[in-house]
């Protein structure tokens, strides 16, 4: 589950076995919350903690780099 501070609750349900998830549509330099559980043969896990996000900035485009030799 995640909350983008709106209130508005969105939950993810993926049956996998994979370690990461990729969201998309995320606002930069916004606050996400997250938590999560796990789930087997014998149903759902408790929820964990709450985790804040802080989304990256678009970084600048790099100058030229200049050396010497």
């Amino acid at each position: 589950m995640w909350d983008n501070n709106s209130k508005l609750v969105n939950i993810i349900a993926s049956e996998n076995l994979l370690l990461s998830k990729t969201l998309s549509g995320l606002v930069s330099q916004q606050d996400y919350l997250f938590k999560i559980r796990a789930q087997n043969i014998y149903g759902y896990g408790p929820f964990s903690n709450v985790v804040t996000i802080r989304t990256s900035d678009i970084p600048d485009t790099m100058s030229h780099v200049v050396s010497t030799a």
